[in-house]
């Protein structure tokens, strides 16, 4: 709830609805906030931790890391241009299976 409305103090009473989402076809959902690795290894370098709930697509898989790339476009419809490129390995927990 916080998440969403900004308050903290809020005692929940019971679950109204629930909703399950699932990736675009070839993408994955991070499901907590992930350090990114240059290679599929926690000893190397760790460049940028990646935010929760946003989709990246999936490039390959290697020994419980599967490198990822997310795309940020800028908000102006036309023309839309990638404004940010990730791409990077994070381990296998932190992707929706």
């Amino acid at each position: 709830m916080q998440e969403e409305t900004g308050l903290t103090e809020l005692e929940i009473q019971s679950l109204i609805d629930s909703e399950i989402e699932t990736a675009p076809n070839g993408n994955k959902i991070i499901i907590a906030p992930a350090t990114v690795y240059s290679r599929p290894d926690i000893t190397s370098c760790d460049w940028i931790q990646i935010k929760f709930t946003i989709y990246v697509s999936i490039n390959r898989k290697e020994s419980g890391f599967t490198q990822i790339t997310y795309l940020e476009y800028d908000q102006v419809p036309d023309p839309n241009y990638i404004s940010m490129q990730i791409t990077g390995w994070v381990p296998d927990e932190f992707l929706v299976p």
